[in-house]
């Protein structure tokens, strides 16, 4: 996805033109016992090698890729079990 317009939540971040390449992620339901929907996951990041978003999903990985806003400590790139972040090998 291409950036065309501005995005205001949650901050503002004008148009950059900036293509947006997200790793593949996985999204799950839990469901109780009457068939409702107790529990969503969205947004797990299945390689973090791939895009451009610092092997962050969802809208973390989205501002990630903008430079945008930081949410703290929540919004910085994990490194994983191979010693990997930010997309490339350490």
């Amino acid at each position: 996805m291409t950036q065309r317009a501005l995005v205001s939540w949650p901050c503002a971040v004008p148009a950059t033109g900036k293509r947006v390449k997200t790793p593949p992620q996985a999204n799950s339901m839990t469901f109780n016992e009457r068939g409702e929907c107790t529990q969503l996951t969205i947004g797990y990041v299945m390689d973090k090698n791939i895009g451009n978003t610092g092997g962050l999903g969802g809208v973390y990985g989205i501002f990630y890729a903008l430079g945008g806003a930081r949410w703290g400590d929540t919004f910085l790139p994990r490194v994983g079990n191979h010693g990997r972040g930010h997309g490339q090998d350490t």
